[in-house]
C-alpha cells in the first residue's frame, strides 16, 4: 500500500511540475493569470514559490496623462516613480510620453508635465523638475554641457534648491526668475 501511495504522490508531483512548466512556456508578456486548468495542479505543489519563474518581465503600470492618453511607466523609471513622495508626484505631474532612449543611447528618460525621470544605464534614476529642469533643458539636458544628473534635487540651508550633474550644478531659489548654472 505504501508503494502505491508513494507512486501516486510522485505522479501527482510530476504532473504538477509539467503543468507549471507548461504554463510558464505559454505565459504572455502581459503576465496573464494562470489558467484555471493549471490551478489544481499548482495547488497540489506544496511550494510552487520555490520554483523559478519562466518569465521575468519588468513591472509596468499605466498612468493617464493630463491629455487623457494612457502612458506606460516601467522598469527602473517605474521603481523611482513609486518611491516619490506625494509632494514630488504632484511636482512631477502626469506623463506626456512613454519612456525614450537618450540621443547618445546610454540612458533612458520619461517626460512628465513638471519634470523628467532620467538615468544613465547602470546608474540610479533621478528626478529633475521645475526651474532647474528648465535651465538644464536650455543647455540640451543630458546631451549638453551639464550631462546626466548624479543626484536628486537637494534643499540647501538657505532654502534654495540644487541639482548636481556630471559637469556642474544648477541652483534655484524661490522668487528667482531662472536657475543658476555653475560648471565644474
Amino acid at each position: 500500500m505504501r508503494a502505491i501511495t508513494k507512486r501516486t504522490l510522485a505522479l501527482t508531483a510530476a504532473i504538477a511540475g509539467f503543468a507549471l512548466i507548461g504554463s510558464g512556456c505559454h505565459a504572455t508578456k502581459s503576465n496573464e493569470s494562470t489558467s484555471s486548468a493549471t490551478a489544481p495542479a499548482m495547488s497540489a505543489m506544496s511550494s510552487s514559490a520555490a520554483m523559478p519563474s519562466a518569465t521575468s518581465a519588468a513591472p509596468t503600470t499605466t498612468v493617464t496623462g493630463a491629455n487623457g492618453t494612457p502612458y506606460t511607466v516601467e522598469g527602473p523609471i517605474l521603481a523611482k516613480y513609486q518611491s516619490l513622495t506625494d509632494a514630488q508626484l504632484k511636482d512631477l505631474g502626469k506623463p506626456y510620453d512613454n519612456e525614450q532612449k537618450t540621443k547618445d543611447g546610454s540612458g533612458s528618460y520619461q517626460q512628465f508635465d513638471g519634470g523628467v525621470l532620467i538615468y544613465r544605464t547602470g546608474s540610479p534614476v533621478y528626478f529633475v523638475w521645475g526651474k532647474i529642469r528648465d535651465q538644464w533643458n536650455k543647455l540640451d539636458a543630458s546631451q549638453g554641457k551639464l550631462g546626466y544628473p548624479t543626484s536628486d534635487e537637494q534643499i540647501l540651508p538657505d532654502g534654495s534648491f540644487k541639482s548636481v550633474f556630471e559637469h556642474g550644478t544648477v541652483t534655484w531659489k524661490t522668487g528667482d526668475p531662472d536657475a543658476t548654472v555653475t560648471m565644474s
